[in-house]
């Protein structure tokens, strides 16, 4: 079996009229474009679906950073609701009318 490569078969066309060899040569030209953008567009696509699923994180950790911050806020204000509640309790417990 023998292997044909390109160059072989420009070789073997390069006895015959140019219009034959520059048609095979848009053929080839036209072949190996599209390879290439199938290729740039899957990498495109790639790229998009990376970006995209950065992006979907960074919200992620937001979101769980504004949770965080959220709890820690009602933790804080429940903190100081009791400070104040046992206050007045002490106060109300050491004025004796």
């Amino acid at each position: 079996m023998t292997t044909v490569s390109k160059a072989n078969i420009i070789v073997k066309f390069s006895n015959l009229p140019c219009v034959i060899v520059c048609s095979w040569h848009l053929f080839s030209f036209a072949f190996w474009s599209a390879q290439d953008d199938e290729y740039l567009a899957a990498l495109q696509a790639d790229r998009e679906k990376e970006l995209r699923a950065m992006e979907e994180e960074k919200a992620a950790k937001e979101a769980a950073l504004m949770e965080q911050r959220r709890k820690e806020e009602e933790s804080q204000r429940k903190l100081q609701e009791e400070q104040v509640r046992v206050e007045s309790a002490t106060l109300c417990s050491s004025v004796k009318i």
